[in-house]
C-alpha cells in the first residue's frame, strides 16, 4: 500500500542539498595581462596578421612531424596525434621545454579516449588509452607560446589535470638564438678535444667525431634530467642534418646552418 504520509522538514532539506559547485580560483596573471593590452596596445589587423603567421607555422610543424612523407596523400592531418611525437614538434620550432613543461603540456591537449577514431587506436595498438593529444588543442598552444613565451598551465580548466601539478603555474618557455647555438657548439667542441677537419680548399674547420658526440650526449642525458632524452629517430634525424657526407665528423659550419635556418 502507498504511504501518503508527507516527507519532513529535514528530507525536504536533504534533497535540496547538491553537490557543490568547485571553486575556481581567479586568474592570477589578469590583471597584468590586461595592462600589457593596454599600455603594448597592437592593432587588430596586425594582431591577426601575427597569429596568422605563427598558425601556418604550427601547422607546418605538426605536419613535418606526424606525416609521413610516402603517405602523405593518404594521412588526416586533423586527426589526433601521439603524445610521443608532441616534444619533437616543439622542439622543431626551437622552443626548450623542461620535462615538468611538456607534462604540463600534455595534460593541456589530452584528447579524451573515447573521441580516439578506431582507426588511430589500429595503428597505434602499442599506446595506452588517453595518449593522444588533440591536434586543434595542441595548435592554439603552439602558437600562444611562439606569441608569448609563457606557458599558463590552470588545472581548474583540464578534464585531466596532471596529479604532480594541482596548483596554477605560469612558466616561461625559452627560444634558442643564434648566440646559444653557437655557445653549444663551442662548449661540444671544448668537451670532445677541439679537433680540426681540413676542407678540399685547405681550410680548417673546428669539428666534432659522430663517435665522442654520441658518449657526450649518453652522458649527459643520464646526469640531465631537467629534458626528456631524444629518441633514436631524433638523433639519426640529427646527423643526418650535420654529418660530413665524406667523414664521420659534425663541422662547425654544417651545425650552426642547420640550427640557425630552423629558427
Amino acid at each position: 500500500m502507498v504511504s501518503l504520509a508527507k516527507p519532513s522538514q529535514k528530507e525536504k532539506r536533504k534533497k535540496k542539498v547538491g553537490k557543490k559547485p568547485p571553486k575556481v580560483v581567479p586568474d592570477p596573471d589578469a590583471v597584468y595581462r590586461q595592462q600589457l593590452d593596454e599600455t603594448l596596445y597592437i592593432p587588430k589587423v596586425v594582431r591577426k596578421e601575427v597569429l596568422d603567421t605563427y598558425g601556418k607555422v604550427a601547422d607546418l610543424a605538426i605536419m613535418a612531424n606526424t606525416v609521413d612523407v610516402s603517405s602523405q596523400l593518404d594521412a588526416c592531418p586533423q586527426g589526433p596525434i601521439s603524445f610521443i611525437k608532441v616534444p619533437s614538434i616543439f622542439r622543431s620550432l626551437g622552443l626548450c621545454l623542461t620535462n615538468d613543461q611538456i607534462d604540463q603540456i600534455e595534460a593541456m591537449v589530452a584528447q579524451n579516449s573515447q573521441h580516439v577514431s578506431q582507426e588511430s587506436r589500429d595503428a597505434n595498438k602499442m599506446q595506452r588509452p588517453g595518449t593522444f593529444a588533440d591536434h586543434e588543442k595542441l595548435r592554439a598552444l603552439l602558437v600562444e607560446l611562439l606569441h608569448t613565451h609563457v606557458l599558463a598551465y590552470d588545472p581548474q580548466v583540464l578534464t585531466c589535470p596532471h596529479p604532480r601539478f594541482p596548483d596554477r603555474v605560469s612558466s616561461v618557455v625559452y627560444n634558442s638564438t643564434e648566440s646559444d647555438i653557437r655557445s653549444c657548439f663551442d662548449k661540444i667542441w671544448e668537451t670532445t678535444g677541439k679537433q680540426m677537419f681540413t676542407a678540399a680548399d685547405g681550410q680548417k674547420i673546428r669539428c666534432v667525431a659522430v663517435e665522442q658526440l654520441e658518449e657526450l650526449l649518453t652522458r649527459t642525458q643520464m646526469e640531465e634530467a631537467t629534458t626528456k632524452n631524444l629518441t633514436e629517430k631524433e638523433l639519426e634525424d640529427f646527423y643526418f642534418l650535420v654529418k660530413d657526407v665524406n667523414d664521420n665528423v659534425v663541422r662547425e659550419d654544417a651545425f650552426l646552418s642547420s640550427f640557425i635556418q630552423a629558427q
